[in-house]
């Protein structure tokens, strides 16, 4: 499976490689729910920058993007910003319009889509979130 997970105390970054599938996105959605983190569940990154070919179905966006927002009502915030400069960009839009909270004032959930990972860390560093210190546990799914 193409997918490498870095958790951190307070989130977690997600790096898809080559052809990506709904089965292993929806896997890689069970994983990094089911990671008992130290602190509370944060921030994602998703990188999609290495994907070569991303074969997921709009349904499978809806349902991530779905199930994201409703497992971030049991979090103070969680902030998911998706790195996606080609492969994965309009399915990567699916998902946020079904992730997104419409209570603008409150959100559970503040999403964004970047070029690089360079972009994802400011991004979250603009809304308060700093990528706890330590070294992640790496998992490959």
């Amino acid at each position: 499976m193409p997918i490498a997970m870095e958790f951190y105390d307070n989130g977690v970054v997600v790096r898809h490689t080559g052809v990506i599938t709904d089965d292993e996105l929806i896997q890689a959605e069970r994983e990094l729910y089911a990671y008992v983190y130290r602190e509370q569940l944060q921030f994602q990154i998703i990188d999609l920058a290495d994907v070569e070919v991303f074969q997921a179905s709009g349904e499978t966006m809806r349902f991530l993007g779905q199930t994201d927002y409703a497992l971030a009502k049991s979090l103070d915030r969680l902030h998911i910003v998706v790195v996606a400069p080609t492969h994965g960009r309009t399915q990567s839009i699916i998902w946020e319009a079904w992730a997104q909270d419409s209570d603008a004032h409150d959100p559970a959930i503040l999403t964004e889509i970047v070029n690089t990972i360079d972009e994802a860390i400011r991004w979250l560093g603009e809304k308060g979130v700093q990528i706890s210190s330590g070294q992640p546990t790496a998992s490959n799914g």
